[in-house]
């Protein structure tokens, strides 16, 4: 079994909506765009029917970039949506830079997966108790939380108005974003702090190591190749082919055996370490 490693803090963006996640999420039969601000932790959301295709996808993000202006980054899953050359287009002609996470590892976008999950209930308690939605998505925007305000005075400077009464000084604008970035760092560490509790360095991996890498039907046999340009993420030879595969290093677990790569076939053999000595 896999060993969790220490956890990484990624870096604060030090402005609104400079850093972005992006998810797709499908509940009850209809898919949904999701997009979340990864310096104010606000949460757009924009359903999408049964219509994935990356036009829509981009029309969606066009809406939002019309709201809020264009974002620096843009962090997404390897989807078809994410990878298509329109989306390359799009993403070239507006100067934004596009990190996508490790293949089958989504906690590499963790911001956008956690906001998958806050969506999804929100959608399901409203359907249950007949409330509605688009309110829930405003009383989630404007509550405060990890004493850095809301999602909303981060992102815009102030409060909205709800059907809860407030005071009319929350709505007025104010300039909070110096104060943010130190904070959210300082919760961050917290949450490595306690998470590295439990968590343990992997061992260095050489070109040439035989590893097993994690699929969906077990851990198979694979062959370590090098690192890849974004962080924890490699590059292995895996399948009959010897294909090359990016993975991330809590998908790979070095092992003591002896892989044999060919074009048309991989096989596995385990090699006792005191044999190998003998020889």
């Amino acid at each position: 079994m896999s060993q969790k490693e220490p956890m990484i803090i990624q870096p604060v963006p030090e402005l609104p909506w400079s850093k972005v996640g992006m998810d797709l999420c499908k509940l009850e039969g209809y898919n949904y765009l999701i997009i979340v601000d990864y310096f104010s932790n606000f949460i757009e959301e924009a359903p999408l029917q049964r219509d994935t295709r990356t036009s829509t996808i981009l029309k969606h993000i066009k809406q939002n970039v019309a709201r809020y202006g264009i974002m620096d980054s843009i962090i997404s899953d390897n989807g078809p949506q994410f990878t298509s050359a329109e989306f390359r287009e799009f993403i070239e002609k507006y100067g934004i830079i596009h990190i996508k996470s490790s293949p089958l590892h989504q906690q590499t976008n963790g911001l956008a997966e956690k906001a998958v999950q806050t969506v999804k209930n929100l959608i399901k308690k409203s359907s249950e108790t007949g409330d509605d939605i688009y309110l829930a998505l405003l009383e989630l925007r404007n509550t405060p939380r990890d004493n850095i305000g809301s999602p909303m005075q981060r992102l815009m400077g102030r409060r909205a108005k709800t059907l809860i009464p407030m005071k009319q000084t929350l709505r007025q604008p104010e300039t909070t974003s110096e104060n943010v970035a130190p904070k959210l760092l300082e919760f961050r560490e917290k949450q490595k702090f306690y998470y590295d509790q439990h968590a343990k360095s992997k061992d260095n991996l050489q070109p040439g190591d035989a590893v097993r890498i994690k699929t969906p039907s077990g851990w198979k046999p694979a062959e370590y190749v090098k690192p890849s340009e974004y962080p924890r993420s490699h590059i292995v030879k895996a399948g009959e082919s010897g294909c090359e595969y990016r993975r991330n290093t809590d998908m790979l677990m070095k092992t003591k055996e002896n892989h044999t790569l060919s074009p048309q076939t991989m096989t596995c053999t385990y090699r006792h370490p005191q044999r190998q000595q003998r020889r």
